[in-house]
């Protein structure tokens, strides 16, 4: 009887953070390092913290959440520094979601078939070889982690 398969483990979708939506030049990059070092470290009121927040949101224009493998969302409205650090953002989480489910079916999909492939070869009573092969693709499938179509030569 066939043995109880597992998926190797594969990496999730990881929050590479929020790029602007306009692209920077040096001239912008060294006005936003000012931005950050005014208010890095001081309290400032509420006025001067809210103009340099509309300064740096002119500058930058909305937000795209981005992930590791290189997925990009749609823009969203600006966010604060300090809020950005939240990972936040309902495409991104919608997003990640979506990847974990594929995770989890594909694994799924791949253990079913992969023990359908074990049963086969245990109930088949003709060439050795065809079992050993069928025990072979199940091997691969639960490998690769996906059904990928190879026939018996």
């Amino acid at each position: 009887m066939g043995t109880r398969r597992r998926r190797f483990d594969v990496n999730g979708h990881d929050f590479a953070g929020w790029e602007p939506s306009n692209e920077l030049s040096e001239e912008d990059q060294e006005e936003i390092d000012l931005i950050e070092s005014l208010q890095k470290g001081r309290v400032l009121d509420s006025k001067r913290r809210d103009s340099l927040d509309e300064k740096r949101q002119r500058i930058e224009g909305k937000l795209i959440p981005t992930c590791e493998c290189g997925w990009r969302g749609d823009p969203v409205g600006w966010l604060s520094p300090s809020f950005r650090r939240h990972q936040t953002g309902q495409q991104y989480i919608e997003h990640k979601h979506s990847s974990e489910m594929s995770r989890i079916q594909g694994r799924y999909a791949a253990e079913m078939a992969a023990a359908a492939l074990d049963h086969a070869a245990d109930a088949w009573d003709g060439d050795p070889d065809f079992a050993t092969w069928l025990r072979a693709r199940a091997d691969r499938i639960i490998e690769v982690g996906y059904y990928d179509g190879e026939e018996w030569p």
